[in-house]
């Protein structure tokens, strides 16, 4: 089992926050071309991999999650209040921190980026479960409202909101081909098993 961070959108933690997001898609890094696939296959667990139209590896595929790894996850933060000790950030350490997640359309000044949130400050972590590989445009209904997607807001519903929303979400993010919504690309979809607790707290339980 493996321990890291993952970093999440605003909106995701506040999904997470309020249990609606209990999976996570991340496209992969690398994609088959026309005549390559990903498959499944049998070993101590179940693991993917390319293969070209003649059934032949050409890929280990190597994914992003692994059943049992932990996941503790960094947001958009900042420090409040002051301890009087130096920080790892050259300023002083923090009474306790804020989370932009929860002060929507907050347009104070402060926040930093989630990949310079340390460990102690996440509150929220995530045991990862089945991981399969999709395309993002096969993603259901069911999978994408797990992905703590929102109805939209719109005059009339759209047959599937949760898709819907999803592409939303898809298109403002700043990826490029091969991994874009058009591109239809591979990714990694796995379920998770969240604790709205810190990291440490949550190895303490489990053991």
């Amino acid at each position: 089992m493996t321990t890291r961070p993952h970093n999440l959108t605003a909106d995701q933690a506040r999904a997470m926050q309020d249990r609606r997001l209990t999976a996570l898609i991340v496209p992969l890094k690398v994609q088959p071309t026309r005549e390559q696939t990903w498959h499944r296959y049998q070993t101590a667990k179940l693991d993917w991999q390319i293969r070209d139209q003649n059934g032949l590896v050409v890929d280990p595929g190597v994914l992003p999650f692994q059943p049992g790894d932990m996941l503790w996850m960094r947001e958009t933060w900042r420090s409040a209040g002051c301890t009087g000790h130096s920080s790892l950030y050259g300023e002083m350490d923090a009474d306790w921190e804020e989370y932009k997640a929860d002060c929507p359309g907050d347009a104070r000044k402060g926040w930093r980026s989630p990949i310079t949130m340390p460990r102690s400050a996440s509150r929220m972590t995530a045991i990862v479960g089945p991981v399969s590989v999709i395309r993002v445009q096969d993603v259901t209904e069911e999978q994408a409202r797990a992905l703590g997607c929102e109805r939209p807001i719109l005059p009339h519903w759209p047959s599937k909101p949760y898709l819907s929303a999803l592409r939303g979400q898809w298109v403002d993010r700043p990826l490029k081909p091969p991994r874009d919504w058009d591109s239809n690309p591979w990714c990694a979809l796995a379920d998770l098993d969240v604790h709205l607790c810190n990291v440490d707290q949550v190895k303490e339980t489990v053991g």
